[in-house]
């Protein structure tokens, strides 16, 4: 997979929740198992499955994995339980965040 790829894939819509991670990290392994076992749909991206997967994080502003990324634009990285938890509870999964949406610039499903 390209990092133009792993872009389109996260502008396309549908009732899913993206986990970047990589394997040995118990982080990523957690929020990904927590997410599961709550039935949430979840599109995990193993980093080193990805050319430029560590730069694609960078990208993205974040340093430090697992990244989660909702459906509806809100993203976080690190394992974050009450997040999740938050998410789960309120299945805020696919529901929009224009707050953020704005702060990160996103209009029409596009980073400006």
């Amino acid at each position: 997979m390209k990092f133009d790829e792993i872009e389109h894939l996260l502008m396309k819509k549908g009732d899913f929740v993206t986990v970047f991670g990589k394997k040995g990290c118990m982080q990523c392994k957690m929020t990904h198992s927590i997410l599961v076992d709550a039935d949430v749909n979840v599109q995990y991206i193993d980093i080193e499955d990805v050319e430029n997967g560590a730069e694609f994080i960078k990208h993205l502003g974040y340093q430090a994995l697992p990244v989660v990324i909702l459906d509806n634009g809100t993203m976080w990285s690190g394992f974050q339980p009450e997040l999740i938890n938050d998410v789960v509870d309120a299945g805020l999964w696919n529901k929009p965040n224009p707050q953020w949406m704005k702060r990160n610039r996103i209009k029409d499903g596009e980073i400006r």
